[in-house]
């Protein structure tokens, strides 16, 4: 998808974090959220439904495009979830929006 984004559209501030699981002195697991990067984005919207034990269960799906960065592009892993003031985002991708490096794209899901 090709997109017309100007600088003024980026009024989202959101939090790119990674999950690790932690093992504790007495040996129980914990989540520990680590910031990696803090950047402005524009908020694409979209909304479906999947079926999941028989019921449909309602599933944000919402792209963010922010300027592009090598290390965003790097970082491109399992584990990362996007943070804004509407809750936490499950990253499934980050793609390239254009050929001239100036956008990425990143496509996350929240389920509820």
């Amino acid at each position: 998808m090709i997109y017309q984004v100007n600088s003024g559209e980026l009024n989202v501030r959101i939090g790119i974090y990674s999950r690790a699981t932690t093992k504790g002195p007495t040996g129980e697991s914990s989540q520990a959220e680590t910031l990696l990067f803090d950047r402005w984005a524009k908020r694409i919207d979209g909304a479906t439904s999947e079926a999941e034990d028989g019921q449909l269960v309602a599933v944000t799906s919402t792209s963010f495009v922010i300027r592009w960065d090598p290390q965003v592009m790097a970082s491109n892993k399992t584990g990362l979830f996007l943070r804004d003031i509407d809750g936490d985002f499950e990253v499934k991708g980050i793609t390239l929006v254009d050929a001239r490096r100036r956008w990425l794209e990143l496509k996350t899901v929240r389920r509820g």
